[in-house]
């Protein structure tokens, strides 16, 4: 018997299988600073939460990054140990603090942001305009398919718990 994910040749098992290896993919790994690539994902959220407008605290990444909070803390102190990171008191709560990047974090967000584009750029080139369009419209095709079953099941096909 054939192995639900090694099995077939059929259209829909190397679909299933190009999918997943393409989801499996480590973007955040292609990095081209001296950041961890958790310390690179802890930014990212960081500057994500900042961009839309929402305080974060270390228990709101410890939920995120399914880890416990002293683990978070050590990371968010070495990022502020090396400049990456501030945290600030909130007003109403002096036990509360929020995170937001500093410049320095900034600047390594946008280098990390310039090198993935530039990465793009060339997967572009070798696709070609006609097969990058495509492909954009396939993956967000396949976004809108996954939200849709989620807000029918009321699941999350995207949760990695």
């Amino acid at each position: 018997m054939n192995h639900p994910f090694h099995g077939d040749n059929s259209l829909p098992s190397r679909f299933m299988g190009s999918f997943f290896r393409f989801g499996h993919i480590p973007w955040y790994l292609i990095n081209p600073t001296e950041l961890s690539h958790s310390e690179m994902g802890i930014l990212l959220t960081i500057h994500h939460s900042e961009h839309h407008g929402q305080p974060l605290r270390i228990s709101d990444l410890s939920k995120f990054f399914h880890v416990s909070s002293p683990t978070m803390t050590q990371h968010i102190n070495g990022l502020e140990a090396r400049g990456y990171v501030k945290k600030t008191q909130v007003t109403e709560d002096k036990r509360a603090i929020n995170l937001a990047l500093t410049e320095k974090g900034q600047a390594v967000l946008d280098c990390h942001h310039s090198y993935m584009k530039q990465k793009f750029s060339e997967l572009s080139e070798l696709l070609g305009e006609r097969d990058t369009e495509l492909f954009i419209s396939i993956i967000e095709k396949s976004n809108e398919f996954f939200k849709q079953k989620q807000n029918e099941n009321g699941e999350n096909f995207l949760d990695r718990r």
